[in-house]
């Protein structure tokens, strides 16, 4: 809970109904420790992690019905390769994550004992960690028309769920804008492996077609954003 105490603390003050989870399981490589939570108030506001971003999205929604009903909720998240591009985690790991509504006794129970141990005062500082990725609408246009001019309409396809896609790309396109979007890697009718997991390998072709999306892209939008000025 001290992950997330200043924020538990503050919404417990503030009489916002919060459902809080925590990964209470892990299995081979789990991008968060047991322990580990996630608050999600009514609202949909989230703090904390239980996955670095890989399924914050699907419990979040899951959450909502938890604070619905007020009945706690146990789930599992994986990954295997008959599943490669559902709700899961891309490092092929697997957590159990137990969501419930927050305990706001548990909260001042945590508070409190953690400051009469040490006899101190605390100064926290919340860290947010990764942003999500918003991919802007003229940047996914002009990234979607280049993809399509190289590879067909029919091989341009949107992900499919929502992903907050934790990744360093996020803060990328703090500073800079840009789009992001995933290039299929696996050779024609491989066996689908999670990226991250040991046996992952690029099919060479690959590589070249990101190489020829990424420069189609650059020219799409070089051409869009001379035609503005």
């Amino acid at each position: 809970m001290r992950d997330v105490l200043p924020e538990a603390r503050r919404l417990a003050d503030e009489g916002r109904p919060t459902a809080v989870a925590m990964v209470v399981g892990t299995k081979r490589s789990a991008p968060r420790p047991i322990g580990s939570r996630l608050l999600i108030t009514d609202s949909g506001e989230m703090y904390g992690s239980v996955s670095g971003g890989c399924v914050e999205s699907d419990v979040a929604l899951r959450a909502q019905e938890v604070l619905r009903t007020g009945t706690p909720e146990l789930i599992t998240y994986g990954i295997s390769d008959d599943d490669a591009f559902d709700v899961g985690l891309p490092c092929g790991g697997e957590i159990d994550v137990f969501i419930q509504p927050l305990d706001t006794d548990e909260v001042r129970r945590v508070a409190e004992s953690t400051a009469a141990t040490y006899r101190a005062t605390a100064n926290v500082k919340l860290e947010l960690g990764t942003p999500p990725i918003v991919n802007p609408p003229n940047a996914t246009a002009w990234a979607r028309r280049a993809a399509t001019m190289l590879l067909g309409e029919s091989n341009v396809v949107p992900l499919g769920f929502l992903n907050l896609a934790g990744e360093d790309f996020a803060h990328y396109m703090e500073r800079i804008p840009g789009c992001f979007l995933r290039i299929g890697a696996r050779e024609a009718g491989g066996v689908a492996i999670p990226a991250h997991a040991p046996k992952f390998y690029a099919a060479e072709e690959s590589i070249f077609v990101g190489a020829a999306v990424l420069a189609e892209t650059a020219r799409v939008a070089s051409g869009a954003l001379s035609a503005e000025r």
